[in-house]
């Protein structure tokens, strides 16, 4: 998944305020009815309990359901949303197949 969104020139998408979760579960909503689990950009990937983002921003927020992170079975390292009623994040294995959101910076030349 990150490595299709690199590809394009952005990110899988960090999330840094409720407003900006809002957005992407909007986000999601058009594109997919049923709103499926969804990869976002949040994963520990190189360090148990570290969790960063994959466009490099810093962590300022979060949006756990409830018990989570849980790293089930000691391989949940990358994060999808729309988990549960509210919608929230869950950590996954990384390997599963799942819808993602991408983001791009704007470029100025």
């Amino acid at each position: 998944m990150q490595s299709s969104t690199v590809s394009e020139g952005a990110n899988l998408v960090s999330i840094h305020s409720a407003d900006e979760q809002n957005f992407v579960n909007s986000l999601i909503k058009t594109f997919d009815p049923a709103q499926k689990w969804t990869w976002i950009g949040l994963s520990e990937v190189h360090k148990d309990g570290a969790w960063m983002w994959s466009d490099g921003s810093k962590v300022n927020f979060v949006f756990w359901g409830t018990g989570e992170p849980n790293n089930l079975g000691g391989q949940e390292d990358c994060v999808h949303t729309n988990f549960g009623t509210e919608f929230k994040w869950n950590d996954r294995p990384c390997l599963d197949n799942r819808p993602f959101v991408c983001a791009s910076r704007p470029v100025f030349l």
